[in-house]
Order: structure tokens, then C-alpha cells, then sequence
């Protein structure tokens, strides 16, 4: 069972970064054009950290940070369930 809760967590990390990627793609793309959107394609970490504090704060919409972070964050609660299914859930055992 533990498996199935820490497969589900690295497919929630995963969907969200990606989904949050590209998002993040699109607004540059609207903002600064094509080239831009290519150059930061290529340094996608950096494009993942930096592009949703600046949505949030330069726009004040909050949804991609929310997604980036709040889906890592909870990735991470499904991993930390995950490792300690046993002591969580029986803990006589």
C-alpha cells in the first residue's frame, strides 16, 4: 500500500511541475515572445523557481505558484505517508 501512496506522490510532483511548466512557458511566450519562451525552455529549473513569484507578485495571480509549490508540498506529505505507512496507520505492530 505504501508503494501505491508513494507512486501517487511522484505523479502528483510530476503532473504539477509539468503543468506548472507550461504555464509558465505561456506567459512568457505572451510577455517577452517567442525567443524568450525558447531560451527559458532550456533553463527550465530556473524558469519553474523564478516565473510564478513573478506572476504572483507583478499580477497577483497566485494560481501557478499554488500549483508549483502547493503540488511539491503535498507530493512531499504523500511521500512522508508513504515511508511511514506502518508506524502511521498500525501502530501495536
Amino acid at each position: 500500500m505504501s508503494l501505491v501512496v508513494s507512486i501517487f506522490g511522484y505523479m502528483v510532483a510530476f503532473l504539477c511541475s509539468l503543468y506548472g511548466m507550461w504555464l509558465s512557458i505561456d506567459l512568457i511566450f505572451d510577455k517577452f515572445g517567442f525567443i524568450v519562451a525558447a531560451i527559458s525552455i532550456a533553463f527550465f529549473p530556473a524558469t519553474l523557481m523564478v516565473v510564478p513569484w513573478y506572476e504572483a507578485i507583478a499580477n497577483s495571480n497566485w494560481m501557478i505558484l499554488q500549483l508549483v509549490y502547493g503540488g511539491l508540498a503535498f507530493s512531499m506529505v504523500l511521500e512522508f505517508v508513504a515511508k511511514n505507512f506502518r508506524w502511521l496507520f498500525f501502530p501495536a505492530d
